[in-house]
């Protein structure tokens, strides 16, 4: 987990069942399938698919949104618990008391 924190790239596969589409990642176009490098930032990473009859936008968040950030709190305050149940539930159980 600590390794995905500390990258500074990722490579993003885009890929489409459209023929002869391609894709316009800031200033680059590349054919798709295509592989591409983001470097980690807090700007949006804008997207633009183009087929020969359709362009779409596509935005990547920078930052997760608050609805996202709610949510795996509240879901952490519970995490014990899960746990706890899962660990009655399993007969093979990983979590020593």
């Amino acid at each position: 987990m600590l390794q995905i924190l500390l990258k500074k790239e990722y490579g993003v596969r885009l890929s489409t069942d459209v023929k002869n589409a391609k894709a316009k990642v800031l200033d680059s176009v590349y054919n798709l399938p295509a592989m591409i490098k983001a470097k980690r930032s807090k700007k949006d990473l804008k997207r633009r698919l183009i087929s020969d009859s359709i362009e779409r936008d596509y935005i990547a968040k920078a930052s997760p949104n608050k609805k996202f950030l709610f949510s795996n709190l509240y879901w952490f305050y519970f995490l014990p618990i899960a746990i706890k149940h899962y660990s009655f539930k399993n007969k093979i159980a990983f979590i020593s008391n």
